[in-house]
């Protein structure tokens, strides 16, 4: 049965009142979180005080993974925003069976500077240091940047940890992935997908990263051939997608 319309929250501060509730948060747990007073808290969170501003529901939602579509005016009633919270802690929970966030390997990765080597598409070795922080995030130092590193997320399965990073200069993604279990060695193998850096087509890129910094030459010796570390896709394969031949397969299924 829906809630009355006079029971519904019209204001942001009766909005996120409800939502600390709905989350036990009270409003010591936020102070801490933020480092500020108990009171500031209190105060954004009342109609009457006049404090609550866009910036501080950007951050609260941030921080604790609150939907902000409870937070437009069409979204007032209890109802919809307990539907909102759910829904994002069944996707969290889908999420979660998924990336375990185990504890163990993110403090490996975290207690000390990592460095992947690997080849550029044309050939060229490359060292690129990198740190991992406890929210997850990473940074590399990329000397060619703009910004002095690309910025990326990792997310620890429960046998593999997988690194997404986008380019500072370019834009794009790439996806780099390890086994869990040999992280105590540290040094292990990696698997990256990417785009190669003139033609952007898609590449598979083979490496080791570890928490020693090798010499380059060594660091080749380890490597070996670029031909048994790198794979290019096919031009041909690229045609054959964009020349309308694939799609003429698919039609043909379709009869």
């Amino acid at each position: 049965m829906s809630e009355n319309i006079n029971e519904g929250l019209f204001h942001i501060e009766d909005k996120l009142s409800f939502v600390m509730d709905e989350l036990n948060l009270g409003p010591k747990d936020v102070a801490r979180k933020f480092g500020v007073g108990n009171n500031t808290i209190s105060h954004i969170k009342s109609v009457n005080s006049g404090k609550c501003r866009p910036m501080h529901i950007y951050a609260l939602s941030a921080a604790y993974d609150i939907p902000m579509e409870i937070f437009e005016p069409n979204i007032y009633t209890k109802d919809e925003i307990r539907d909102f919270l759910h829904k994002k802690r069944e996707k969290t929970k889908r999420l979660n069976s998924v990336f375990t966030q185990e504890g163990k390997i993110a403090e490996k990765l975290i207690t000390a500077k990592w460095y992947f080597y690997s080849y550029l598409s044309h050939g060229k070795l490359i060292i690129v240091p990198t740190n991992f922080y406890d929210d997850f995030t990473l940074k590399d130092e990329c000397k060619n940047c703009d910004n002095d590193g690309n910025i990326g997320h990792y997310f620890i399965g429960k046998r593999d940890t997988i690194i997404v990073k986008e380019s500072a200069n370019a834009k794009r993604l790439t996806a780099t992935i390890f086994e869990n279990d040999k992280i105590n060695s540290k040094i292990l193998p990696f698997a990256r997908i990417s785009k190669t850096g003139n033609s952007y087509k898609e590449l598979a890129n083979f490496g080791f990263l570890s928490t020693n910094l090798f010499l380059a030459e060594d660091a080749i010796k380890i490597l070996g051939s670029i031909k048994m570390n790198q794979l290019k896709i096919d031009n041909q394969v690229l045609e054959r997608i964009g020349d309308g031949f694939a799609h003429k397969l698919i039609k043909r299924s379709r009869d």
